[in-house]
């Protein structure tokens, strides 16, 4: 049985312009076994040197992801948090802030006050599992720094971590803005 649902939220109808279908064929409960966060990490440890020609590319673009993905991340601000960066394919659809913040924008409690958030992203953590993968967001960083694509005073975390398990951990509450 299939269900159609139209959404008025911008994630769904109107950023990817086509409604989204959601489809059950059971209304019993089953019991999944998920891989554990090492057998993830090595799982994508493994595609991580191809993984843009899957989750990018031609094909992405062709089914309105990279669109998608555009609109969506146009609309981060302040301290953003990604968490499953992967290969960092997100990191060009940012709109970063042009200029470092003011000098008394900066608070002890973060790394940017609420204040000058403004309309872009004034600092990016990004988190996965994956080293391979992190690896290839940080080569994917630097060609956009050299590019002038993400400005170099915006300050870049890259951390290691499963993201079911260790982000309060790491992080502590309301630390990001998007």
């Amino acid at each position: 049985r299939q269900k159609t649902i139209f959404s008025r939220r911008i994630f769904n109808k109107q950023l990817l312009g086509t409604p989204v279908i959601f489809s059950s064929l059971s209304s019993q409960p089953k019991n999944c076994n998920a891989i554990s966060p090492q057998e993830a990490s090595r799982t994508y440890d493994i595609y991580a040197s191809t993984y843009d020609d899957l989750d990018g590319g031609s094909i992405a673009s062709s089914l309105g992801i990279d669109d998608a993905r555009n609109k969506l991340l146009s609309l981060a601000r302040g301290n953003v948090l990604e968490v499953g960066v992967g290969t960092g394919l997100n990191l060009q659809s940012y709109r970063y802030c042009s200029s470092p913040p003011p000098k008394d924008s900066y608070s002890s409690n973060a790394n940017v006050s609420n204040n000058y958030m403004g309309d872009c992203v004034t600092s990016i953590t990004l988190v996965d599992i994956s080293e391979q993968m992190l690896l290839q967001a940080q080569s994917k960083i630097t060609f956009l720094q050299n590019k002038e694509v993400i400005p170099k005073h915006i300050p870049i975390k890259i951390i290691q971590a499963d993201a079911t398990t260790q982000l309060t951990q790491l992080f502590g509450e309301n630390k990001f803005d998007t």
